[in-house]
């Protein structure tokens, strides 16, 4: 049964079904066809998000698997004070040595 498209319904990516919206698929190819990397734009906007969103929600939201969403949480919210600290360390460690 086709659908009539709602007159005060527009999209924003028009699918080729009357009243209906492009599907990912397609719209990740029309992204690619113009040199649009929408795999790495969306990687940047969830790890975004996760700095600010607790890990259920995050993964409801793009529909991420709650044990992907667990992970990319604790990677954002690591804590590199020690990553620093070594760093600091080995630069003065280098020199003193000169």
């Amino acid at each position: 049964m086709a659908e009539r498209p709602h007159p005060t319904k527009s999209w924003l990516f028009p699918g080729n079904l009357a009243g209906r919206p492009t599907g990912a698929t397609p719209l990740a190819n029309r992204l690619i066809s113009c040199g649009i990397a929408a795999r790495r734009a969306k990687n940047s906007a969830v790890l975004a998000l996760t700095s600010d969103l607790p890990a259920s929600i995050l993964s409801e939201i793009p529909g991420l698997h709650i044990n992907t969403a667990v992970d990319r949480v604790r990677f954002v919210k690591r804590d590199w004070a020690a990553f620093i600290e070594a760093v600091a360390s080995s630069v003065d460690g280098s020199r003193e040595s000169r």
